[in-house]
């Protein structure tokens, strides 16, 4: 999905989801042949703990280490018991179809897009004491990202600023779209 949607934010949910039931989470930004060898070493060590790899800017991972590598590194997984895989990516349309159209490598490839009027809403009730606003926000920050709201919200309520107006910055300032750009996605993959 586009920067900012939520996609980071998934990830810390679902890991701390298994860190609740005692699995395990990592990070795998280096080598895929040394995470791939330590995950080895891992189910031998933990057979029965469930893990969770996250790969996350998987595109930028994919052109530090190569292609190859990673592909080695998803398909020789397989054999490991109680691994599941996460990657994330702003810009999909880098990915060769080979990477997440397998069985195996990737079972589910999930959009991640901007956040409805519906997830706004829910977003700013968490976050913010008053909810008079939210309402005014939410009718007004059509194509906003999280990250957006997230600005807007420290801006008007920390900072003092004006909410119509700093609406209308983030606007500009970002060049926010008023509706979710599906072709910035570069290609469809099912239902969202």
């Amino acid at each position: 999905g586009p920067p900012g949607s939520g996609k980071s934010c998934t990830i810390k949910i679902v890991s701390k989801r298994l860190l609740e039931r005692g699995g395990t989470v990592f990070y795998a930004d280096s080598n895929p042949g040394i995470v791939n060898a330590f995950l080895g070493d891992f189910s031998r060590i933990e057979k029965n703990r469930k893990c969770i790899v996250i790969l996350e800017d998987f595109d930028s991972l994919l052109h530090k280490y190569s292609e190859d590598q990673y592909l080695q590194m998803l398909d020789s997984a397989k054999s490991i018991d109680n691994v599941m895989f996460i990657a994330t990516t702003n810009y999909p349309e880098r990915l060769d179809p080979g990477i997440y159209n397998r069985p195996g490598r990737f079972s589910h490839v999930v959009k991640i897009g901007l956040p409805t009027p519906a997830a706004r809403t829910a977003y700013l009730q968490a976050i913010l004491k008053n909810y008079r606003d939210v309402p005014t926000i939410v009718e007004r920050s059509e194509g906003f990202s999280i990250d957006h709201l997230s600005a807007l919200v420290n801006a008007v309520y920390r900072e003092k600023k004006n909410l119509l107006e700093e609406i209308e910055r983030l606007r500009k300032l970002f060049k926010v779209p008023k509706a979710d750009d599906t072709k910035a996605m570069g290609f469809g993959m099912g239902k969202e």
